[in-house]
């Protein structure tokens, strides 16, 4: 429980800086999901802005760092 709960926090972290902190979790969660091929895309609907590619691999960074995913 305690992996998981750093791992949300480092993982909503990865948003756009003025984006607020349930834009950033949202978008965190689809671009891990797409990084786990659940998802195809993180498009979000306005006013929400979708994770660019750059956050996108940070994301990925992170789940890489917690064991969600390998290279």
């Amino acid at each position: 429980q305690v992996k998981l709960i750093l791992f949300f926090r480092q993982l909503v972290r990865q948003g756009p800086a003025h984006a607020s902190s349930s834009a950033s979790a949202i978008g965190g969660f689809k671009a891990g999901l797409k990084a786990l091929g659940v998802f195809a895309h993180t498009t979000m609907a306005p006013p929400m802005t979708s994770f660019t590619t750059t956050e996108e691999e940070k994301v990925c960074a992170v789940m890489r760092e917690f064991g969600y995913i390998s290279e």
